[in-house]
């Protein structure tokens, strides 16, 4: 109260109230901390990530602090869109399909020549070892989309 009390002017006044007003409260600490306890429940969070985030949310001191981290929550959880289609979260987990996946095209470019057997080697055991989607997808990120079959059976041409 003091230093409200030593505003001497109304807009020393006003810049003060907006700068409290800016202030996380308590309130929306624990808001933001249930927000990380929700996506580590679903899964989109490691137990280390659920720590350093939470640690985010409980020492936050600005509103626009907590906006941003409830912001990367809210993607983790309902993923985000773009061009009006929604897309898969970029920390979603990844399924053993998705895995498999990745491990033909990387055999499909070793047979094309586009991966060396060692780069095959590293990227497959790294395709088996990824947690998460992004992870895959940065696998196969320099090769070109993998070819369609025709729906008739015939081979596709080159």
């Amino acid at each position: 109260m003091r230093v409200l009390a030593a505003a001497k002017t109304y807009g020393e006044l006003l810049a003060l109230v907006q700068d409290l007003e800016a202030l996380a409260s308590d309130a929306e600490r624990g808001q933001a901390t249930e927000a990380v306890d929700a996506a580590w429940l679903a899964g989109l969070l490691a137990p280390d990530e659920r720590l350093e985030l939470g640690q985010s949310a409980r020492s936050a001191t600005t509103d626009a602090e907590l906006h941003g981290l409830l912001s990367t929550l809210d993607s983790l959880l309902h993923g985000t869109v773009t061009d009006g289609r929604r897309r898969q979260p970029a920390r979603a987990r990844a399924a053993d399909q998705d895995r498999e996946h990745v491990a033909r095209r990387l055999q499909a470019a070793v047979t094309e020549g586009r991966l060396t057997l060692e780069e095959f080697d590293d990227r497959v055991r790294k395709a088996y070892a990824a947690r998460y989607v992004a992870e895959l997808e940065a696998l196969v990120a320099d090769l070109p989309p993998a070819k369609r079959a025709p729906l008739d059976g015939t081979v596709a041409p080159p």
